[in-house]
Formats: C-alpha cells, sequence, structure tokens
C-alpha cells in the first residue's frame, strides 16, 4: 500500500511538473512566433516589385475604362465639347502609352537574387514611370474638371470617365507606396 501510494505521490509531481513546463514551452512558442522574422533584402524587393506592378495593371484597367466613357461621351455628345474632349482623350491615350512601357512580369524571388542591381534599377525606372504618368491623369484630371454640364447623357459618361480616372490615380499612388517611393502628389485627396 505503501508502494502505491508513493508511485501516485511520484506520478502526480511528475505530472504536475509537465504540466507547468509544457505552459512555459507553449510561452516560450508564443512569444517567438509574435516576432516577424527579419526578411531578406531580396524577398522585399521581390514583394515591392510584385506589388508595384499589380497596381500598375489595376491603373491601366481604370484608364481602360475611362478611355471608354470618355470616347463614348465624345461619340454621343454634343459639339460644343469635342475639343475638349479630343485633348481628354490625347491625355488617356499618353497615360496609356507611358504605362504600357512597363512590363508586368512580375519576377521571381530567385531573378532578383540573381540580380539585385537590375531588379533595383527596374524598380527605379518604374517610379519614373508611374511619375510621369500621375503628372498626365492629374492634368486630364483638372481638364475633366473643367468641362461644362452639357448634356445629361454627355455629363453621365464624363462622371464615370472621372470615377475611372480617380481609381487609376489611387492605383498609381499606391504601386508608389509599395515600392517604397513617396506618393507626393500635387492631387488633393
Amino acid at each position: 500500500m505503501r508502494l502505491a501510494v508513493r508511485v501516485l505521490l511520484l506520478v502526480a509531481i511528475l505530472v504536475g511538473c509537465g504540466c507547468h513546463r509544457g505552459e512555459a514551452d507553449r510561452a516560450v512558442l508564443s512569444e517567438s512566433a509574435a516576432k516577424p522574422s527579419p526578411i531578406s533584402a531580396e524577398e522585399r524587393l521581390t514583394g515591392e516589385l510584385h506589388a508595384g506592378l499589380y497596381q500598375i495593371g489595376a491603373a491601366l484597367e481604370e484608364l481602360k475604362l475611362a478611355r471608354g466613357e470618355t470616347q463614348t461621351a465624345a461619340d454621343e455628345g454634343s459639339r460644343k465639347l469635342a475639343d475638349p474632349l479630343a485633348e481628354v482623350l490625347d491625355g488617356l491615350d499618353d497615360v496609356g502609352a507611358t504605362l504600357a512601357e512597363v512590363n508586368l512580369t512580375e519576377p521571381t524571388e530567385e531573378e532578383v537574387r540573381a540580380a539585385m542591381i537590375d531588379a533595383e534599377d527596374r524598380k527605379k525606372a518604374l517610379l519614373d514611370t508611374i511619375a510621369e504618368a500621375l503628372t498626365s491623369v492629374e492634368d486630364v484630371q483638372g481638364i475633366l474638371d473643367t468641362l461644362p454640364s452639357v448634356d445629361p447623357k454627355e455629363t453621365e459618361h464624363l462622371k464615370s470617365a472621372a470615377k475611372h480616372l480617380d481609381g487609376c490615380h489611387e492605383a498609381l499612388t499606391e504601386a508608389v507606396l509599395q515600392m517604397g517611393g513617396n506618393a507626393a502628389s500635387s492631387k488633393s485627396p
């Protein structure tokens, strides 16, 4: 009987110690899981390029929609706005041509690691291209903002074009931010 009590006491002590030890291990594990592991320069640059290129793709989609709405307004609207709408279409085409130069193929981390300097140069070139496109977008937005309201249907298309152009501007600004650039812009939020 004494042997059975001793065994039970020993088991209780071991089980009790094991529980506390497990809690301590869990605390250490959860503490280490809470700390983000540092990422390499290659991982950071790859992520920046991926995010920036994704946003440029989104900007191109918004630009395409803005151009379609502007073209519809020009085709169906009054002749009073023919010249300003032609100017808007030319500006949208300029933005499209600038962004069309961008290779939207996302590099792999291995490609970035193998050619880090080329990847950094690509990032700088993308930021320059985006800055140029943002300036053109803001110019077109300025023209759209000054157009008089002539025809309700035309106005509807132009409001939609302006909305999509705002989406293009937001995507380009987000691309700059995602790539670690400065999103300073003359356009007020």
